[in-house]
């Protein structure tokens, strides 16, 4: 319901689709009751603020889960990143979210190890994800070194380190090695012992 209300709302295909019946309609009424103003001037007024707020709706929507996602305790926000759109009047004076990549602590079994998963308002989440998530892989990092190894999703599903390493930049160096993870840890093994 919610993807056919975005369509409805979040196009002008979809606008249409809504204006022009209600056009006829109120048309219709207007020659049954001749006390009823223009049916242009009702659609208009209906209509002009669907356009303002319908053509952002998808990037609303999108923008409020990532708000509720960034509370969790035990997700640390490594990058968010606004965007906007010249046709969207919403996002002219409004920042919404569009890019987010939240990333977990490692755990006392996997020291260094960490869970990315990233957001993006313009794809799908993908199967299986279970905070709505479109892509995730994972980063064992080695401090002393600078360096990053990269996990993915093999074929079983399981997350897999794979010969790929890149050298840290000065942002991750400080996001994994310097801040403090502490209480990321303490509120991800609060969640991993009540559940």
């Amino acid at each position: 319901m919610e993807s056919f209300i975005g369509f409805l709302l979040g196009n002008l295909y979809g606008l249409a689709i809504i204006a022009v019946p209600l056009y006829y309609l109120l048309k219709f009424l207007r020659s049954k009751f001749k006390r009823l103003p223009d049916p242009m001037l009702i659609t208009a007024i209906v209509i002009v603020p669907l356009v303002i707020y319908g053509l952002s709706y998808e990037r609303i929507v999108f923008d409020k889960k990532i708000r509720e996602i960034q509370k969790l305790p035990y997700l640390k926000t490594y990058e968010v990143t606004y965007w906007g759109s010249m046709i969207e009047p919403m996002t002219w004076f409004n920042n919404y979210i569009g890019f987010a990549r939240f990333v977990t602590p490692d755990s006392p079994l996997k020291p260094n190890y960490h869970f990315n998963l990233y957001f993006r308002q313009d794809q799908k989440p993908q199967k299986g994800s279970e905070l709505g998530e479109t892509y995730q892989d994972a980063h064992e990092v080695n401090c002393s070194k600078k360096e990053i190894y990269l996990g993915i999703v093999g074929s079983d599903g399981y997350m897999k380190l794979t010969d790929k390493k890149f050298n840290m930049s000065e942002k991750d160096y400080k996001f994994y090695c310097v801040d403090d993870w502490s209480k990321y840890k303490t509120a991800l093994k609060n969640i991993r012992t009540n559940n």
